[in-house]
């Protein structure tokens, strides 16, 4: 049980940095149809690449937030294996 609930809190608190990692380099980096998007838009591009159920979800990102979103999928792997195992 104490695994499980490392799993979740680990796993919200990246969904939450991933997110806002992607709605700060949108506002930076990112294109006219990045730039629109709020800060719910990039949490819940991030809460669906976390589930692995949305990837891609969002196709009109830019190259960085690829790599982001590539590092995030990355991390779930990581996290799944260090908490559940």
């Amino acid at each position: 049980m104490r695994k499980i609930a490392l799993f979740m809190t680990v796993s919200v608190v990246s969904t939450a940095v991933f997110g806002l990692m992607y709605y700060f380099v949108a506002r930076i980096h990112g294109n006219d149809s990045e730039k629109k998007k709020s800060l719910p838009d990039h949490l819940w591009f991030s809460l669906l690449t976390q589930t692995t159920v949305g990837y891609g979800y969002d196709t009109d990102m830019t190259g960085i937030m690829k790599a982001i979103n590539g590092v995030q999928l990355l991390n779930l792997f990581l996290v799944t294996a260090i908490t559940l195992t």
